[in-house]
């Protein structure tokens, strides 16, 4: 996967180079007359990364590969990978967060390892549902983890930095403000005002199905379900809350209806990713096709 996942990368941004590098051969005819900018240039070294972040990777790889690996127009990639890269950020923390202050379930016995969920509602459930509460104290709870997670005390210390109420505002910047942040950006957390709950736009499904999927891959909507709660944590079907609910405060048991994930059914319909069946599960399906 390695070497397909460079090469892809490298072919995908070539692709959208070529039509940004005319464009700013325009802007620099235009603007010979203008007084020159003077670039900034400044070295930038990567920091170190945490060797138990191989779990959240492996699916960052793979989910990269399904999108560069596909004949998709390089605009639509470069898209996909937006979201990607903006859910990839999400995801990472809260794996982090709940790796120094959270409790991960045990192996084999949680449908998601990452100890975090993210209980997804249609976007008209309003906050005066069942489920739109328990959507609620969900971005809640991620954001209480997120606010925890950089002040225990297990966090290793790190040369030059100071413990005072600065660097706790900076850190609060970097973790559940820019989960917050980057949620409304994406369509994952709504309303821009308001009590918020996590769900799905149309843009996002789309992104979902490019990543989870194969190229030309079909599978049954419950394993698309179960694909999405094991890569993202993200709940959307019964089974899905259910075990994302023990997640939350004790006192948040709402009754969670066989057809919860209806509405994101109903969206993989009006974008043309959903084979309906007459006996059986519907297909959702992946359109574009593995390059040759």
């Amino acid at each position: 996967m390695r070497n397909q996942l460079a090469d892809g990368l490298s072919q995908t941004l070539s692709a959208i180079d070529d039509p940004i590098s005319k464009l700013g051969a325009v802007i620099e005819h235009t603007a010979q007359e203008a007084p020159a900018v003077k670039e900034r240039r400044t070295s930038q070294a990567f920091g170190w990364v945490y060797q138990a972040s191989w779990r959240e990777a492996a699916l960052f790889a793979w989910e990269l590969s399904n999108v560069v690996l596909s004949n998709q127009d390089a605009l639509k990639k470069m898209r996909v990978l937006q979201d990607l890269c903006c859910l990839h950020v999400l995801r990472s923390v809260c794996f982090q967060a709940v790796r120094w202050v959270g409790d991960r379930p045990s192996e084999g016995k949680k449908e998601f390892s990452g100890g975090y969920s993210w209980i997804t509602v249609g976007a008209n459930a309003g906050i005066g549902t069942d489920l739109g509460k328990a959507s609620n104290a969900s971005v809640s709870a991620t954001e209480e983890l997120l606010y925890g997670a950089v002040r225990s005390e297990l966090l290793p210390t790190l040369s030059g930095l100071a413990e005072d109420d600065l660097s706790l505002k900076k850190a609060d910047d970097q973790g559940f403000k820019l989960f917050r942040s980057l949620g409304k950006q994406i369509g994952l957390i709504v309303p821009p005002k308001g009590p918020m709950r996590f769900t799905l736009p149309a843009s996002l499904v789309e992104t979902l199905v490019a990543v989870l999927l194969e190229p030309g891959e079909r599978l049954p909507f419950d394993e698309f379900l179960q694909r999405l709660y094991r890569h993202f944590g993200i709940a959307a079907g019964a089974v899905q809350i259910e075990e994302a609910l023990e997640t939350l405060s004790a006192g948040i048991r709402p009754a969670v209806p066989n057809d919860c994930a209806a509405w994101l059914e109903d969206e993989l319909k009006r974008g043309g990713f959903l084979i309906p069946l007459s006996d059986a599960t519907p297909l959702v399906k992946n359109p574009a096709k593995k390059k040759s």
